[in-house]
């Protein structure tokens, strides 16, 4: 219960889980611990027995002392992250006393233009949207969005201070000086409110998106400033050349997973191959199948988010036309939408890698379940960025309901399968030292095997949860080839 609490503190998903995995290492070493004391207990002469008991000693030991280093740098996580949004406040502050201070300077000269003001600020709203997408599932792509932020903030007022004065009109002056504040204002809000990552509530989470929207209508603002300056005729913050990238980018991740799929081996492949010792018969086509439908079920979801997308979209430009506005796009939505699609493509594109290995013999159950896990926590984000801006009544918003249940009952099915392959096997091996071993509790034998893979399974699983955000940051950078 207490590594619950704890882990809901957290700000990334997968510290979550190392916490509450490294938990269950060690109610596992525990019941490991009690079996074999009791078979030690009935057989004290019998050295496999003593020593299974010292080496579930050890295993208890360890697990412990595993989740006592989870626990720590998971907490030192929280402060590096708190660390850093204070400091992205304080460098945003020192930009925009920077601009402030900035005087006309007769002999100086400057190759900033208007255009350079636009480029960098939709970078920030770029970063803005991993932000928004990465909140409390993946810190160190979060870390890397506020630094980028940083960075192109600090670009985006030295453009702009650099380009006030090509005009003397004092009014557009200030105008430009008040879209600045306001865009430090509300970036600022923005980022304190990335200090509170409590996935366990979902007000922090609308808080943090509100506030997002926010930092977009301020970046609106300033383009709106910067147009009024010589040569900023006609930009906007919507990079037209790329006017249908989130649709672009969300039909990749569709067609990611329809690749991934069709590499998906036939369960044939289990019973022919040499390096599979132990025959699951109808249990390996269980998984394949669990497989193939969660690779469906994500494929599903993203195609819904698309719908999504498209409804915000056309409902946004009608309701513009209406008032008689100019429809403004949110491309910080767009990049959170875009990123958490990816994700989920890429989580897929995983489990169906691993489950081709499992196949051939090259993993086992135990990866399936951490990459179904993963798949889990990308699937939430998803979801959570489509419907940060989706219409509660809407259909689309319920097909998105929908969609994610049909994700979640896919990989219990798997778990289920899962579960059963690592138990068949455990029994067949238990069989087996049984015969050759007459007179041994085959129900303690077994339930100690049993034990051994549960806790096998919570050790890659830790493992997993730490190479998790290299192969995100790799899988990212071949997206953007």
């Amino acid at each position: 219960h207490s590594s619950k609490q704890t882990a809901s503190l957290l700000p990334d998903l997968m510290s979550q889980q190392s916490i509450l995995t490294g938990a269950r290492a060690v109610a596992i070493g525990t019941q490991q611990i009690i079996v074999a004391g009791k078979d030690a207990q009935a057989h004290p002469m019998d050295t496999t027995a003593i020593n299974s008991l010292e080496q579930a000693q050890q295993a208890l030991f360890s697990a412990i002392e595993d989740l006592s280093l989870i626990t720590k740098t998971a907490s030192s996580d929280l402060i590096q992250t708190i660390k850093q949004l204070n400091n992205a406040c304080k460098n945003i502050k020192e930009s925009q006393k920077s601009y402030l201070n900035h005087k006309k300077n007769k002999n100086s000269s400057s190759s900033s233009t208007p255009k350079d003001i636009v480029t960098h600020a939709r970078n920030i709203a770029k970063s803005n949207g991993v932000l928004l997408s990465t909140y409390g599932s993946s810190q160190e792509d979060f870390l890397l969005a506020i630094e980028d932020l940083t960075q192109s903030f600090d670009q985006t007022l030295s453009h702009s201070k650099n380009c006030k004065y090509l005009t003397k009109d004092l009014n557009v002056q200030s105008e430009l000086d008040q879209s600045i504040k306001t865009l430090v204002q509300s970036t600022v809000s923005f980022l304190d409110a990335g200090k509170a990552q409590r996935v366990d509530d979902p007000k922090y989470y609308k808080q943090f998106s509100d506030r997002s929207e926010i930092v977009v209508d301020s970046l609106h603002n300033l383009i709106s400033s910067v147009q009024k300056l010589p040569g900023g005729e006609g930009v906007t913050l919507e990079d037209n050349e790329y006017e249908n990238l989130a649709e672009t980018e969300l039909q990749m991740a569709i067609n990611a997973i329809e690749n991934a799929k069709n590499r998906l081996l036939d369960p044939s492949v289990w019973a022919n191959n040499n390096n599979v010792d132990i025959d699951i018969g109808e249990i390996a086509e269980q998984i394949v199948e669990a497989v193939r439908n969660i690779a469906a079920a994500t494929q599903e979801l993203i195609i819904t988010a698309t719908d999504v997308q498209n409804e915000i979209v056309s409902n946004g430009r009608a309701s513009s036309k209406k008032l008689g506005q100019v429809y403004k796009k949110d491309p910080a939505w767009e990049e959170g939408l875009i990123s958490a699609a990816k994700a989920v493509a890429g989580d897929t594109e995983d489990l169906i890698e691993f489950s081709n290995k499992n196949i051939t013999g090259e993993s086992g159950e135990e990866m399936l379940i951490a990459c179904m896990r993963g798949i889990g926590g990308s699937t939430a984000r998803l979801v959570s960025a489509a419907k940060a801006k989706c219409d509660p009544f809407s259909q689309s918003h319920q097909q998105l309901g929908v969609a994610a249940k049909k994700v979640a009952k896919a990989s219990q099915l798997l778990a289920h399968a899962a579960k059963a392959a690592t138990e068949k096997k455990v029994e067949i091996e238990v069989e087996k030292q049984s015969k050759s071993k007459p007179g041994r509790s085959t129900f303690a034998g077994l339930r100690a095997k049993e034990l051994e893979e549960q806790a096998n399974i919570a050790r890659l699983e830790m493992e997993l949860n730490r190479a998790r955000s290299t192969l995100f940051k790799k899988r990212k950078n071949e997206y953007n080839k």
